[in-house]
């Protein structure tokens, strides 16, 4: 099968020209972003997982992580950052020093999926990422993923799997930006129109 994620990449590393550094725990940043924050920068891409610590993430949550995600994790990032928050997968916080390179971590999976689970979730739904837009998470069930409002799991988009979703997802708000990262209608929503047929 085709590594889904060596597109992802591809399409964030055309930020490359503003800027790389891989830190000392292996995490990719990728366009530096001056015009968000002196030290920010646009995209996150962090060291996979081993099976021990997911292992540890499912032990601490008492869920498992769907398979599609765990895969995601072990393979290829530990969570996602994109053009700074934008939109991001969650994925095993290891630190919490306020070290400037400690925040260059993923959000964690934990919250989400444990003290901050929506009232109305259902025990086979499982969170793993969101928009800073408007707050709005997303979250797997039975091989699809869902995004909904940050007050229940009424879904506002469906996508047929995580990879569809990814894919789909990071090619859309690509386009939203130009080449210097700077977002090209201020005011325009940057989550997906509400049941934009996927």
């Amino acid at each position: 099968m085709k590594n889904y994620f060596d597109t992802v990449k591809k399409q964030l590393e055309n930020y490359n020209h503003l800027g790389e550094q891989i830190l000392q725990d292996r995490t990719l940043l990728i366009g530096k972003a001056p015009h968000i924050a002196p030290k920010a920068w646009l995209h996150g891409i962090y060291k996979p997982l081993s099976n021990d610590e997911v292992e540890k993430l499912e032990y601490d949550m008492q869920l498992k992580i769907p398979s599609d995600y765990k895969f995601f994790l072990t393979n290829y990032s530990n969570g996602l950052n994109i053009f700074v928050d934008v939109f991001s997968l969650d994925g095993f916080r290891k630190r919490s020093s306020r070290n400037i390179e400690d925040a260059y971590q993923p959000y964690s999976i934990i919250n989400p999926n444990t003290k901050e689970r929506l009232e109305d979730a259902e025990a086979d739904m499982f969170f793993i990422g969101g928009y800073n837009w408007d707050g709005s998470l997303l979250y797997m069930k039975n091989g699809k993923a869902y995004r909904c409002s940050s007050e229940n799991i009424k879904p506002l988009n469906t996508w047929d799997s995580f990879e569809k979703m990814l894919l789909t997802e990071i090619n859309r708000i690509c386009l939203l930006y130009d080449k210097n990262g700077v977002e090209i209608e201020a005011e325009k929503p940057t989550v997906p129109s509400p049941f934009f047929p996927y």
